[in-house]
């Protein structure tokens, strides 16, 4: 309806400035993956992340991670490696399968990279960093790693 009485920039300014002063980071991440504005899916995801009141659910960060593995894929590791992580902490085997999966994309980025010896360097250290957990070495032998 704004669009053609031509006042929808205002509105959607005004809009997404009351939503960053409510906190409202999760829905504006989502507006601004919508809108295919990585940068500020990433900085909105960033502030979301940095408030006391965020729980922790991976599915925005791995949506924005998804989102940015073309135009900034450094980014999508660093977030794809924070849920990996994450995942790996709080143990178990369906946690390790699902960190696999993800590492699998952080695999992908650093081949478009060009930066396969930084893959294989991850990979060591992670092994050597969870030493200790078979169950996530067997999840990481299974995808051949």
């Amino acid at each position: 309806m704004a669009q053609p009485q031509k006042v929808w920039p205002d509105i959607r300014t005004k809009t997404l400035e009351s939503l960053a002063q409510k906190g409202e980071h999760a829905l504006l991440t989502e507006i601004f993956l919508e809108e295919d504005k990585i940068d500020r899916a990433l900085e909105s995801l960033e502030r979301m992340m940095a408030s006391k009141y965020y729980w922790g659910g991976f599915t925005l960060q791995v949506k924005v991670a998804q989102a940015a593995s073309e135009k900034r894929p450094k980014e999508a590791i660093r977030l794809y490696m924070q849920v990996v992580e994450s995942l790996i902490g709080q143990r178990g085997r369906n946690n390790y399968a699902q960190a696999a999966g993800y590492l699998r994309l952080v695999r992908e980025a650093y081949l478009r990279l060009g930066e396969l010896h930084t893959w294989e360097m991850l990979i060591a250290n992670l092994r050597e960093k969870y030493r200790n957990l078979p169950a996530l070495r067997e999840e990481l032998d299974r995808a051949d790693w």
